[in-house]
This record gives structure tokens, C-alpha cells and sequence, in this order.
């Protein structure tokens, strides 16, 4: 395992998030936290809460159907699933086979699928929660093409 050198409350923030992962993948977690550590910082390099604000995971529809299941009561596999664990972190799923198939059913490419679902994802973290309300799904739904139609593919 790496050795970094966690600065201000770093330490404290990724040991959360580690632990506020759902059980079943606190290990994937750590694993692929200090996987994107090592590579934005090195070994021994210095770890600013900065760099923790938000982690983008890939997990399988087993995972995904599993999840949603357990969150949001839905039999089916998730595109993707946002988790807040605090002011300054949370974690972004997706199901890139899912995500793969609704490119297809909706006739976008794969790129801007996925984009769009991690937009989706972020405006989650943001606190904007479409279901909530009408009002909350129009303002979603605008941001999301706003800054989907400045995105090149």
C-alpha cells in the first residue's frame, strides 16, 4: 500500500469516505482511492482534502442492481448512484454496461452517455435532486443540456 503525507484534515476525510462506502465495497473503495492518489500525487506524495472531493467508480450490474435495490427500492440496475458523505467528499457509480445499453436505446454515443450520467451524478453531489420536485427536474434537466451542448464529442 502507498504512504502518503495527508495534510490539514486529509486523513480524516478519506478514512470517511472509506468507511461511509457501502460495506460490500470498502475494499474496492480504498483500492481505487489510493490508485487515483498515487497517480495524481505519487508515492509519498502529499495528499490536500482537495483531491477528495469526489471519486468516480465503474461497478458491474450485479453491483448496480444490488444498490439500487437497497437505496432506492428499484429492481433493476442502476446507470448511476451518488453518495454524500460529507460537505467535502462523496462517490459517483457507474454501471458502464447499463450506461452502454441506454446509448444504444436512446441513440447517444457511449462518450456522451457516460458524460452525461457523470453530470448527473455531480448535480446529485450538488445537492439538486430531480425527483424531489417538478421544479427540481426542470432546473436538472436544463443544466444538463446546457452543459452537454458546450461539450464537444
Amino acid at each position: 500500500m502507498a504512504e502518503f503525507a495527508w495534510e490539514g484534515n486529509s486523513k480524516e476525510i478519506y478514512d470517511k469516505l472509506i468507511s461511509g462506502s457501502p460495506k460490500p465495497f470498502q475494499e474496492m473503495t480504498r483500492k481505487k482511492a489510493n490508485e487515483t492518489l498515487v497517480a495524481k500525487v505519487g508515492d509519498g506524495g502529499k495528499v490536500t482534502p482537495e483531491l477528495l472531493v469526489e471519486v468516480v467508480k465503474e461497478i458491474t450490474p450485479k453491483q448496480a442492481l444490488r444498490l439500487n435495490l437497497a437505496y432506492r427500492k428499484k429492481r433493476k440496475p442502476a446507470n448511476v448512484l451518488s453518495f454524500r458523505y460529507g460537505p467535502h467528499y462523496g462517490e459517483i457509480l457507474v454501471c458502464p454496461e447499463v450506461i452502454r445499453h441506454d446509448a444504444k436505446m436512446q441513440g447517444n454515443s457511449y462518450k456522451y452517455q457516460m458524460t452525461w450520467m457523470i453530470l448527473h451524478g455531480m448535480l446529485h453531489l450538488g445537492g439538486l435532486h430531480h425527483e424531489k420536485s417538478h421544479g427540481a427536474e426542470l432546473k436538472s434537466g436544463k443544466i444538463e443540456r446546457e452543459v452537454l451542448t458546450r461539450a464537444i464529442f
